[in-house]
């Protein structure tokens, strides 16, 4: 038995002697590895998962986004057209008015010329 290196020897055949502190840590590195793929797989669907949380969040804003800016066009569509609205009623009433004072000095005349 080779001691400095805990093998020993029958044949051509190397075997590994049964200490237990080389099998401790035989089995802490396949744990850790184990491990180590588990931790790396958790994170990388962890990562999926954000990166897929993150796509809707930005699709839900510009859908949002979009909406606000068809209901702004929408509004001031409205707003142009309650303009528009206003200065025909502006002018109508300007006429209303003015047929009315015409109406009433032709009324005076008529009402003068008559006396």
């Amino acid at each position: 038995m080779n001691a400095a290196h805990g093998l020993s020897q029958s044949g051509d055949t190397c075997l590994m002697s049964h200490d237990p502190t080389v099998t401790a840590a035989i089995i802490t590195v396949l744990e850790a590895g184990g491990v180590a793929v588990v931790g790396f797989v958790t994170t990388l669907r962890t990562t999926q998962r954000t990166i897929e949380s993150g796509m809707q969040t930005t699709k839900a804003v510009l859908a949002s986004a979009d909406a606000n800016v068809q209901s702004t066009e929408r509004g001031e569509r409205g707003h142009r057209l309650w303009e528009r609205r206003t200065d025909l009623y502006v002018e109508l009433i300007a006429f209303v008015s003015h047929r009315q004072q015409s109406r009433a000095n032709k009324l005076k005349r008529a009402h003068w010329n008559q006396e």
